[in-house]
């Protein structure tokens, strides 16, 4: 039997796909010039920064969508952005003559800032909502450095949780709040 696709779910799907993904990305960054282009993929989101005229950049992105589709991939082309910006893997990413800014969607932070207030009301927290969590405040932390030392409580929590601590009936993983996940939230509100 021969997959031609990567079946959802499967123990070594992720790392299959990631593979692919780095390849199809290397490959295509062989094909352009090194020195007018980057890409950079992440997971199935691939993003290119390219310098140089109008018709060199019409050039290189139809040399990159041919080779794609001769590879086999289905592009969504309507997803596809060009210009001065574009939003990619939920950030923003703008340049003009004084440099790049990179910014992080308004309506995530506004739905991050009300997760923590309604938190920070809370004496205990839900595995599954420790996680998601959790998974926020790392995509911030992406860009804010600054904050991946603290993030790591937040793993290291939620790993606890998930191997240690069961209500007494046994459905609801919990984690009562303490003093110094209380303290990291309250700076996230106050930034």
């Amino acid at each position: 039997m021969v997959w031609d696709r990567i079946a959802q779910g499967s123990l070594n799907g992720p790392n299959a796909f990631g593979q692919l993904s780095a390849l199809t990305g290397r490959m295509t960054q062989g094909l352009i010039e090194h020195t007018g282009s980057r890409i950079q993929i992440y997971t199935d989101d691939p993003c290119t920064v390219l310098r140089g005229t109008r018709k060199t950049a019409r050039r290189v992105i139809t040399c990159m969508v041919m080779f794609w589709l001769a590879l086999g991939w289905g592009l969504s082309f309507h997803k596809g952005q060009w210009g001065r910006e574009v939003d990619w893997i939920g950030y923003h990413i703008s340049t003009d003559d004084n440099g790049i800014t990179v910014s992080i969607k308004e309506a995530f932070m506004d739905d991050f800032t009300r997760k923590v207030a309604t938190l920070l009301k809370t004496r205990r927290i839900f595995l599954n909502d420790l996680t998601s969590f959790t998974g926020r405040t790392n995509h911030i932390a992406c860009l804010l450095y600054a904050w991946r030392p603290f993030i790591s409580y937040l793993f290291f929590w939620g790993s606890m949780i998930a191997e240690e601590r069961v209500t007494a009936s046994g459905k609801s993983k919990w984690l009562r709040l303490c003093g110094g996940c209380r303290s990291f939230f309250k700076v996230i509100v106050e930034v």
